[in-house]
């Protein structure tokens, strides 16, 4: 039980000097985290590198371009996945859906 109280204190103290010496530490930079751009993006492309004749990624990487209001590039995500995979009714239905879609 000794062990536990001294550990909070501990902990205490660490967090009270974290706040007293942020500014010599950091400087005035806040700590505040923004998220990643485009992070979607980036994973999707990462994984067609690695398999780029898997349509199903190519597909994936049009769901998150139209998610996001990127209708071009989806577009041409869901072309390219035709050329890959001709028959794929689920993308051509994507696609007229995205053409017909008013800009």
């Amino acid at each position: 039980m000794l062990y536990f109280f001294l550990f909070l204190i501990l902990v205490a103290s660490t967090g009270i000097l974290f706040i007293v010496f942020k500014k010599r530490l950091f400087g005035n930079n806040n700590l505040n985290f923004r998220p990643i751009k485009n992070l979607g993006e980036r994973y999707w492309i990462q994984r067609i590198k690695r398999s780029p004749k898997d349509p199903k990624l190519y597909q994936k990487l049009a769901d998150w371009y139209a998610k996001n209001q990127k209708t071009q590039e989806a577009i041409q995500a869901l072309e390219y996945v035709l050329k890959l995979s001709p028959e794929d009714k689920a993308a051509k239905d994507k696609l007229i859906k995205l053409k017909n879609k008013p800009a």
